[in-house]
């Protein structure tokens, strides 16, 4: 007898060390089968073809998106699907689909007239079944843009403060930068308020004090690289933005200028089970 009290001794003793360094209870997302694919919730506002998506399913789905409708959309308005690759994520797999949306017969000033914004697509898979699924928020939508302002390039670095993104524009004519129009600001947070203009904060450029830049003169947009995690839970996988730059030219007459602004590149295979966890 005393032999079975001591060994179930240390069977409680085994389980209650389990517990402290697994925890206890509901099984946790790593250990739950998905019986459909999850897919993950982004920010977009593009001009059209950049409109990556992607989900997240165990290692045993073996369907492709062959094809993805906007619900409601005009019938003008079709997709392209590209392709959808898979890797590997700690026993999921992480699926990123390429596509993009178009309108026919083509016209440039479309979208510019006609916005389209979404947060639901029907996934057409390559067996036949169809799933509707919560991609986030999506705007597809185009601007006119001014000449005074041309794109030169861009890049990033690593600071005490985290990654630090660059958009570098070449002005061709004086110009006064009066702003910025950035989609989805209450869902960014306080994205906005690192930016800098050429080493000035965003936040202090504005119609009244605006920053005068002269011709030749390069315009340096910077930016923090953010996952938009909150409280170390990931809430959207793909950040991409395609902001208006806001500046008077000589004459007065109002323009923009467009920035592709990308806060966060998309989900990392190593983050895969953290979003599931913060979807529960």
């Amino acid at each position: 007898m005393k032999r079975i009290c001591v060994a179930l001794a240390g069977f409680c003793l085994i389980l209650a060390t389990a517990c402290m360094m697994g925890g206890c209870g509901e099984p946790t997302a790593a250990s739950k089968e998905l019986k459909e694919p999850v897919f993950v919730k982004n920010l977009i506002s593009a001009e059209d073809w950049d409109v990556d998506i992607s989900y997240i399913s165990d290692k045993s789905w073996d369907k492709k998106v062959k094809g993805i409708e906007i619900p409601n959309a005009p019938k003008e308005v079709s997709t392209t699907v590209y392709e959808d690759v898979s890797e590997k994520a700690k026993g999921r797999m992480l699926h990123t689909v390429s596509w993009g949306v178009a309108v026919e017969p083509y016209s440039e000033t479309y979208f510019k007239d006609h916005p389209l914004e979404f947060s639901q697509v029907k996934i057409l898979w390559d067996d036949g079944a169809e799933t509707t699924a919560d991609v986030g928020h999506i705007a597809i939508k185009s601007f006119s843009t001014g000449k005074e302002l041309q794109y030169s390039g861009g890049g990033e670095r690593q600071e005490a403060q985290g990654m630090v993104c660059q958009e570098n524009l070449m002005v061709n004519k004086p110009v006064r930068i009066i702003g910025m129009k950035i989609p989805y600001e209450a869902q960014l947070g306080s994205f906005a308020d690192a930016m800098t203009i050429n080493d000035t904060p965003l936040s202090s450029i504005s119609k009244e004090q605006p920053l005068e830049l002269a011709k030749d003169e390069e315009c340096v947009v910077e930016y923090l690289q953010d996952d938009l995690w909150e409280e170390n839970e990931p809430q959207y996988g793909r950040v991409f933005l395609e902001c208006q730059l806001m500046y008077l030219d000589q004459k007065g007459q109002e323009h923009s200028a467009m920035l592709h602004l990308s806060p966060s590149y998309g989900l990392l295979p190593q983050q895969v089970e953290e979003y599931l966890n913060a979807q529960q």
